[in-house]
C-alpha cells in the first residue's frame, strides 16, 4: 500500500482537485439546503428563493 509521500506530483495535483471539488459539492450542498430552510418559513417556490438569493447563478452550478 502507498502513502500520500508515495504519490507523484501530478497525482498530488489530481488529488487536491478531487479534494477541491468535493468541497464545492458540499458547498452547492449546504446552500440548496439553506434555500429549501428558508422557502419552507417564508411559504416560497424553492427556485424562487434560489433566484433570490443566487440571481441566475444556481442554474449554472
Amino acid at each position: 500500500m502507498c502513502g500520500i509521500e508515495d504519490l507523484s506530483s501530478e497525482e498530488m495535483e489530481t488529488l487536491n482537485a478531487i479534494h477541491l471539488a468535493q468541497d464545492r459539492i458540499l458547498e452547492l450542498h449546504r446552500a440548496g439546503y439553506e434555500a429549501h430552510r428558508i422557502a419552507r418559513e417564508v411559504d416560497w417556490d424553492v427556485n424562487t428563493v434560489q433566484k433570490f438569493l443566487f440571481g441566475d447563478a444556481h442554474r449554472e452550478a
